[in-house]
């Protein structure tokens, strides 16, 4: 899950195009919303869901993906790619 904080909406003049704002919806069912800066990349992993702030934030949400799978990282050499291909992992190496 990822999704722009309010004032980055705000900031591309999308406020009022979205169907509602992320920052807003989640707060209002009760979840803790953490943010950086506008723009900065972040990726958080709770549990069961793995969430970034912004697009920039992307690649550091895919890179917690191994580990909450439970398979090592390729670039440490833990693991071939015959073992990352089996359980589903290779696509998302980096």
């Amino acid at each position: 899950m990822t999704g722009f904080a309010n004032e980055e909406e705000a900031e591309v003049h999308l406020t009022h195009v979205v169907p509602f704002l992320v920052e807003d919806e989640l707060k209002r069912v009760g979840a803790v919303f953490e943010k950086l800066p506008n723009w900065h990349p972040r990726a958080i992993r709770d549990g069961r869901v793995i969430t970034g702030q912004n697009p920039a934030s992307s690649a550091l949400a895919a890179k917690t993906l191994p580990d909450f799978m439970g398979v090592a990282n390729a670039a440490c050499g833990s693991r071939d790619s015959r073992s990352l291909r089996r359980a589903g992992m290779l696509g998302f190496l980096f």
